[in-house]
């Protein structure tokens, strides 16, 4: 039996907010969502269309970063600069994420 992660709503509202759902469940598979989780999606997408994808589907812990740390190198983010761009977007949204330049995700070892 393999462990989906489970995921805070943080990175749920984040990637949605942005439409990059996609970027979230072609990097991680399936994931668990507490019920909790999913009340305060669906609450949004009610009232903001952003997150209208979250309403077609269901969505272990998991945070912003660890999501682009798999995804980084990968086909949704295959270089820095879509990194450094979709950073910016989130980080405009989610007042708890750090600095891009304290993360450690532009030293990464798939930019070597």
């Amino acid at each position: 039996m393999s462990h989906r992660p489970i995921m805070d709503a943080g990175p749920g509202l984040n990637f949605f907010s942005v439409n990059k759902e996609w970027l979230l469940f072609g990097t991680l598979g399936q994931l668990c969502v507490p019920e909790y989780v999913e009340t305060e999606i669906l609450r949004k997408a009610d009232k903001d269309e952003r997150f209208a994808a979250a309403e077609r589907g269901r969505i272990d812990l998991i945070s912003t970063l660890t999501v682009l740390e798999k995804a980084a190198g990968r086909q949704y983010l295959p270089d820095r600069q879509s990194m450094r761009e979709l950073y910016g977007r989130l980080r405009k949204l989610d007042d708890g994420l750090k600095p891009l330049s304290t993360t450690g995700l532009m030293e990464l070892p798939c930019w070597h």
